[in-house]
This record gives C-alpha cells, sequence and structure tokens, in this order.
C-alpha cells in the first residue's frame, strides 16, 4: 500500500482517459461548457473510496447480499467484507489501549488508500487486455482467462463510477434502507461487480467482442460512465434491460461492443459512419452523470448543437 494519502480519487481510470489527451489535458463538456482541464481534474471527488465504519446493520445488509450471490463468489465476498472492515476494527482496538497518533495515522492511510489500491490492481489487469485492443487484438477474448479478467475489469469500470453508484442510492432514497445502503456501498460496488462478472462468464460461449472501427471524420467520445449498456437507452428509467451489450469506446478511432453472438451474426469487426459514430455519442452523453470527453473540442460543439 502507498505510503501516501490518496484524496482525489478517481471514479474513472486516468489511464484509461489518456487516449483522448494531449500533454494530459482533455476536452470536456460539463454544464454545457467546454472546459480545458488536467486528467487529474475529471472524473474524481475527494475520499471518493474512503471506507466508512460499518455498523451491525450494515454488515447485516451486506451479508443478505453475499448470501444471496453465487455459491463459488460467496467466500471471496466474505473476505473482501473482512479487509474492508479490518481498518476499522483495529484503530477501535488500538484506541481502547494507546493513544499513538503513529498508529493512528496509519490506519487512517489504510481508510483512504485500500478500496482505491483494490482498483489500481483492477486496472493493472485490465491495461493489458487494454493495450492489445487499442491493436485492434481481441483473440485473448476467446479464452477462458482472457474473457473472465476483461469482463471483471469491465463490469468494475461499469459499476465503480458516481453515476452508478448515486442511480442505486437514489433506488432507495424511499426505503429505510437506504442509509444503510449508503454506508454499505463501496463494499456491495464489488459484490455486485464480481456477481455480474461471474453471471457472463457462465454465460461466455453465448458473447462475442466486437471491434468498432471508425475511419469518420468524427470521433468517439467517452464520458463519467465510460462503459454503457446500448439496451438501457431504449429502457424505461429504474427498469432493468432484458439484455446486455456493452459499448466502451477505448479510443477517438476504436470501440468495443460485448454482445451476444446471435446479433451481427458472422461479423467480429464494425466500421462505422460519422452518422453512427454521432449516435455512439449521443448514447454515451445520454448514459453520462456530469462529464463527457474529447480529444478535440470541435467535436463536443457539434454535439451541442
Amino acid at each position: 500500500m502507498s505510503s501516501h494519502k490518496k484524496r482525489k480519487q478517481h471514479y474513472v481510470w486516468r489511464q484509461y482517459l489518456i487516449s483522448w489527451a494531449i500533454d494530459e489535458k482533455i476536452f470536456c463538456l460539463r454544464e454545457k461548457r467546454i472546459i480545458n482541464p488536467n486528467l487529474m481534474g475529471v472524473a474524481q471527488q475527494r475520499d471518493f473510496y474512503k471506507l466508512n465504519e460499518l455498523k451491525v446493520d450494515d454488515l447485516e445488509f451486506i451479508m443478505s447480499f453475499i448470501k444471496k450471490s453465487p455459491k463459488e463468489s460467496r467466500q471471496g465476498h466474505a473476505k473482501l467484507l473482512s479487509a474492508f472492515t479490518y481498518a476499522h476494527r483495529v484503530l477501535k482496538e488500538i484506541s481502547n489501549i494507546s493513544e499513538s497518533k503513529q498508529a493512528k495515522e496509519a490506519i487512517d492511510l489504510c481508510l483512504h488508500n485500500l478500496d482505491e489500491d483494490l482498483h489500481s490492481g483492477i486496472e493493472s489487469i485490465g491495461g493489458q487486455y487494454l493495450e492489445s485492443l487499442l491493436n485492434r487484438d481481441t483473440s485473448f477474448f476467446k479464452t477462458d482467462k482472457g474473457f473472465l479478467d476483461f469482463i471483471y475489469y469491465l463490469s468494475v469500470q461499469y459499476m465503480r463510477t458516481k453515476k452508478i453508484r448515486e442511480s442505486t442510492l437514489n433506488a432507495f432514497i424511499s426505503t429505510p434502507h437506504y442509509d444503510i445502503m449508503k454506508n454499505s456501498y463501496n463494499v456491495l460496488n464489488h459484490i455486485f461487480a464480481t456477481n455480474m462478472g461471474g453471471s457472463l462468464y457462465l454465460d461466455r460461449h453465448t458473447y462475442k467482442m466486437m471491434m468498432i472501427e471508425n475511419y469518420s471524420k468524427t470521433d468517439f467520445i467517452t464520458g463519467d460512465q465510460p462503459v454503457i449498456n446500448i439496451f438501457s437507452l431504449s429502457t424505461p428509467k429504474n427498469i432493468a434491460p432484458d439484455n446486455l451489450a456493452f459499448y466502451y469506446p477505448i479510443s477517438p478511432k476504436l470501440a468495443i461492443l460485448v454482445i451476444e453472438k446471435n446479433r451481427f451474426e458472422g461479423l467480429e469487426t464494425l466500421t462505422v459512419t460519422d452518422k453512427e459514430v454521432h449516435s455512439y455519442n449521443k448514447a454515451i452523453i445520454q448514459c453520462s452523470h456530469e462529464q463527457v470527453y474529447s480529444l478535440k473540442k470541435s467535436t463536443l460543439e457539434s454535439l451541442m448543437n
């Protein structure tokens, strides 16, 4: 674990966004204004992943989701829960026996960095496959290990965002469990992502990855919800779509689509027109929370009209 306390915590991987940046600066559309900030200033929030102290009700709530999870995932979920509660348990013990400032600072460091470091580990796994994709190589996805690793990475990138966090919390806002869900979300987020990835892995023989190549004059954009289910666009709000197709732009000229094999049958590559790129970009805007990103200012300007 890093000895530096991480406060600016990204909910979209900064390295992923580099494909849309020049000298670490990216064009960003936010609140109908186009700005050009450094990558450190976008898709992040102070202490976004800081671990909360979980009370008895929180733990029981989390355990209810673990018990509903697939049998093969439950042990991993329980280990994650133990890891995420360890720092607070140690802090409580230290407070009972010592006033050591150094020890408490070490625990505070853990509370700030543990979840952030977990995401860094997931990014390092996904990064090698992202590099292959940028070289137009999707062959890894046809192997069991490659499918499992990448679909887990993709599920985490889908679930980790501020958009998904707030959408999930809003679904509980009028229930007695809202405060518990809010306090428990950092743990539940990983449980949901793991269950999603595991479910897709079990159905891996029904899915394929398509490379979307963009030779048009219009660039792909991305957003603060970079992975989207394109079937959600035609589904009423707060209703889960019946089907799943993950769209994930990986550069201004490349994107991928994880979709059932019976769609675009026989095709593994799509070449898109300006009009089709514009449609994909509109989908990213529709699914975004606060920000969308582009390599060029003009691309965002065209989408504002």
